[in-house]
């Protein structure tokens, strides 16, 4: 084991610019899941199934309220 940990204290990133663009993906993937957790801590979410029944509920919502609404382009003969 120690030499797995001496081996990777060895390696060295051949393009700096390789190792600043894995740096910066790194920092952006940590952004947004900051951010991913702000946001379902502001809406009350804690997990995926959650994200997913919501979607789901506000979809049916809308194509509810979408389909009431008078006028709509192609559905004059609805009412």
């Amino acid at each position: 084991m120690a030499k797995a940990s001496k081996d990777k204290q060895n390696v060295q990133p051949t393009n700096d610019d390789a190792f600043d663009q894995e740096e910066y993906n790194e920092m952006e993937l940590l952004e947004r899941l900051e951010t991913l957790r702000e946001d379902m801590e502001d809406l009350g979410i804690t997990t995926l199934a959650e994200v997913i029944e919501r979607i789901e509920t506000l979809h049916k919502k809308l194509d509810a309220l979408v389909t009431r609404r008078p006028g709509r382009p192609g559905e004059q003969d609805r009412w």
